[in-house]
C-alpha cells in the first residue's frame, strides 16, 4: 500500500485529522449526456465510469475516495473507496438528487465527514462552470412579475411572443417592441439556454449556493475543505473565490475553458502528493490545475 497522502495542517485544520485528506468529488453531470457519456458515445454503467476508474486510482496511492456522481438519465451515485484498497469500492444509489441545491452538496460533505471522520476534505466539484451565477427565488416569479413592467409610468403589461427567431417580448399594445426582460438574468443556473458552446440544458449552482452549501457544512460541523478545486469553465472569478473564502483554504479555478476530462489527471495529483511531505493546500492547489493542463494538453484538439 502506498504512503498515505497528507497536507501540513492550515490555519483552520482540526487537530484530530492530523493533516490526512479525503478526496470528495461532487459531479452534477445528469444534465448533460455529453459530459455522462465522456469519452464514449454510450454511457458507460456506473462501475466502469471513467471518473469511477480515475477515482479507483486515487484511492490505490492510500487516499480515501468519496463521491456524489449525477448522470443523464440515470441514478445519483454514492461511490466510497477506501485508501489503499479500489476493489472495496461501496458503490450505490442515492435515487435522484437535485443537484444544483446547497443541501445536496452540504449533505454529501456531511455524509463523507461522518465516513472519514479524520481526515480533511480535498473537494472537487465537476461539469459545468459559468462565472459569477445568480440564484433564483421561485417564489417571486408569479404571473404578476412576468407580465407587468413597472419601469414604464404607468406600468404596462408585458406580452410574451414567438417567432421563427424565437421569444421575443413587447409592451403595451403592440407587442412587436422589445423591451427588458424583467425576471431573467443572462446566465441563469436554473433556466435553460440555448449556447452555442455548452452543451448543456442548464449549469449546475449557483455562485450563492455553493458558498452556501459550504456554510451549511461547517454548521453541521463539517471541518473546512483544505482545498476547493473547480473542475470546470470559467469559475476563477472574483465574485465566487470571494463567495469561498470563508469557508475553504484555497480554492482553484480556470479563468478560461477547461475541458472535462472526467478525472483522467487526479491519479498523478495524489501519487505526486504520496511522496511528499509537508505539503500545502496551495502547493496542491498547484498541482491540481498543472496537471490537468498537461491532462489537455495532451489529447489534440482541446482548448
Amino acid at each position: 500500500m502506498a504512503k498515505s497522502p497528507h497536507l501540513r495542517p492550515g490555519r483552520h485544520a482540526r487537530p484530530e485529522c492530523a493533516g490526512s485528506v479525503v478526496f470528495a468529488v461532487y459531479a452534477p453531470i445528469g444534465t448533460d449526456p455529453v459530459l455522462s457519456r465522456h469519452p464514449r458515445a454510450v454511457q458507460p454503467a456506473i462501475g466502469a465510469h471513467p471518473l469511477v476508474k480515475a477515482l479507483r486510482e486515487v484511492a490505490a496511492h492510500g487516499v480515501n475516495v468519496s463521491a456524489l456522481i449525477d448522470l443523464y438519465e440515470d441514478c445519483t451515485w454514492l461511490v466510497e473507496i477506501p485508501a489503499g484498497r479500489p476493489l472495496k469500492a461501496s458503490i450505490v444509489s442515492a435515487w435522484k438528487q437535485d443537484m444544483s441545491q446547497p443541501q445536496a452538496l452540504a449533505g454529501f460533505l456531511q455524509r463523507v465527514h461522518a465516513r472519514f471522520p479524520r481526515s480533511t476534505p480535498v473537494l472537487a466539484i465537476e461539469g459545468h462552470g459559468g462565472a459569477f451565477l445568480p440564484d433564483i427565488d421561485f417564489n417571486r416569479l408569479t404571473p404578476a412579475s412576468t407580465t407587468r413592467n413597472e419601469s414604464t409610468n404607468p406600468p404596462s403589461e408585458l406580452h410574451w411572443t414567438h417567432n421563427g427567431g424565437g421569444a421575443t417580448f413587447g409592451s403595451g399594445s403592440d407587442p412587436s417592441l422589445p423591451v427588458n426582460s424583467p425576471i431573467l438574468p443572462v446566465n441563469s443556473p436554473i433556466l435553460p439556454v440555448n449556447s452555442p458552446i455548452l452543451p448543456a440544458g442548464h449549469l449546475p449552482m449557483s455562485t450563492w449556493a455553493v458558498g452556501e452549501a459550504l456554510r451549511q457544512a461547517a454548521a453541521a460541523k463539517v471541518p473546512r475543505p483544505a482545498l476547493v478545486h473547480f473542475n470546470n469553465c470559467f469559475n476563477a472569478s472574483f465574485e465566487l473565490l470571494h463567495t469561498l473564502a470563508p469557508w475553504t483554504e484555497v480554492a482553484a479555478g480556470y479563468a478560461n475553458y477547461d475541458f472535462y476530462t472526467a478525472g483522467a489527471s487526479y491519479p498523478a495529483v495524489f501519487q505526486w502528493l504520496a511522496g511528499r511531505s509537508g505539503t500545502t493546500a496551495l502547493e496542491l492547489a498547484r498541482k491540481f490545475v498543472e496537471v490537468n493542463g498537461d491532462t489537455i494538453r495532451a489529447t489534440p484538439g482541446q482548448p
